[in-house]
């Protein structure tokens, strides 16, 4: 990747600052931890900016009610509007940016929605002093006059609400996103509206004399057909059946690369008894997963009760 940015001193002078690729993995994860709004929330809603609160880093995800952790997601982030959104930081060079990143966040997300519990949530962000953690809380939130144990006690329940019905946002975050995964995204995120599926795209700008850099987030998958999509009544979603066949084969038409991730996402739910798999319904385009249940695991029957769901060799997400 070679691109600029140009810097404008005081005198008017330009400085030509290039676009450098971030060191590891580990480094984007910190900044994004240390700086959380480097997530556009004015790009993701420019009305009502999205502003963010780290709930906790590598958030454990269980494969079972009751279970042990089975992955961890890198940053577990909350809304002022009390939505989980779970947030994937990958390097560009990561191949996974382009396939297995995608079945990687499905996992998270109906195991998430599924198994955690708002009070979880709570005890992570509150850690070990609940009562300043409450007050940080209802400062962020900016809730005025009132109790702030009740105004915390209700921002959790929201939280839980959210999660029990599959209204959480995934955000993949990358130094660069490559097209196949930006289509990806801009497929699910129209097709489905209660799940927000989002990529961001962090640039480094670092010039050779100096330690000053410059971070531009970008937002990817969030376009005006896909507010559409969402903002259109229900009715006019269901208007066409589609075969999980025939879902593959459109996706197929743009390219090989999206060919695969869709084979990577089906694969993904043929393996989990906790997914279902239907042709889904759209009014124009097909989707590989009914809508309302897209992001959420189903209950495990009484026969694997206690057992987690089966997982071939190499399941295990690093």
């Amino acid at each position: 990747m070679s691109d600029s940015i140009f810097l404008q001193a005081d005198d008017g002078s330009l400085t030509e600052v290039s676009g450098t690729p971030f060191a590891a993995e580990a480094d984007l994860q910190e900044l994004l931890a240390r700086y959380v709004d480097l997530l556009p929330g004015a790009q993701i809603n420019r009305d009502s900016p999205r502003r963010w609160l780290l709930i906790k880093r590598e958030a454990g995800i269980p494969s079972q009610e009751g279970g042990g952790d089975w992955w961890s997601v890198d940053h577990l982030v909350v809304d002022q509007d009390a939505i989980p959104t779970f947030v994937e930081v990958k390097r560009a060079s990561d191949t996974r940016v382009r396939r297995e990143v995608v079945a990687q966040m499905l996992d998270y997300a109906a195991n998430g929605s599924a198994f955690w519990s708002p009070e979880r949530l709570r005890t992570w962000y509150e850690g070990d002093d609940p009562e300043a953690a409450t007050e940080r809380l209802v400062t962020w939130l900016n809730a005025g006059e009132g109790d702030p144990a009740d105004i915390a006690s209700s921002f959790w329940e929201t939280v839980g609400t959210n999660l029990r019905e599959g209204k959480i946002r995934l955000v993949f975050v990358a130094g660069e996103i490559p097209p196949s995964l930006a289509r990806l995204v801009e497929f699910l995120n129209e097709q489905m509206p209660r799940l927000e599926v989002l990529a961001v795209e962090i640039r480094q700008y670092r010039a050779t004399d100096s330690s000053t850099r410059a971070l531009v987030p970008r937002l990817v998958g969030q376009t005006a057909r896909t507010q559409a999509a969402k903002e259109r009544p229900a009715a006019a979603r269901r208007s066409a059946r589609w075969t999980a066949r025939e879902v593959l084969e459109w996706i197929g038409q743009a390219g090989d690369d999206a060919a695969a991730v869709a084979s990577v996402v089906h694969q993904w739910a043929e393996r989990h008894p906790h997914v279902q798999i239907t042709g889904g319904s759209s009014a124009g385009r097909p989707f590989a997963r009914q809508v309302s249940g897209f992001a959420r695991a189903t209950a495990p029957s009484p026969a694997r009760a206690g057992r987690p769901p089966p997982r071939p060799p190499g399941d295990r997400y690093p």
